[in-house]
């Protein structure tokens, strides 16, 4: 059977993909995101969304340098404790689960 969910913007099952940064005072940060993939195959090319106000699109700004990570099946277990329920200015340590693998 069918079932149709209408129009909607986004591909079912999402990636999920880890981005790093580091702030302008060296601080770690890692933000999941499910709006990325890839975008191109020639040259090697993916993309990912970023609303301007979280802290590693602002981070990935001032350092102009960020990393892009996919994370696997067991890793993902120990992020849902961690980057999946907060943010990172809601975490003291942010190394502490930008360590996590």
């Amino acid at each position: 059977m069918l079932i149709s969910f209408g129009p909607r913007a986004y591909i079912v099952p999402a990636p999920v993909l880890l981005v790093g940064t580091y702030d302008a005072q060296g601080k770690p940060n890692v933000m999941t995101a499910a709006w990325g993939g890839i975008c191109c195959s020639q040259p090697p090319c993916l993309s990912v969304s970023l609303r301007k106000v979280t802290w590693t699109c602002q981070s990935l700004l001032q350092r102009k340098a960020f990393t892009v990570s996919i994370p696997s099946r067991g890793m993902v277990g120990r992020l849902r404790r961690t980057c999946f329920r907060q943010t990172g200015r809601q975490i003291q340590d942010a190394w502490t689960y930008a360590s996590a693998g």
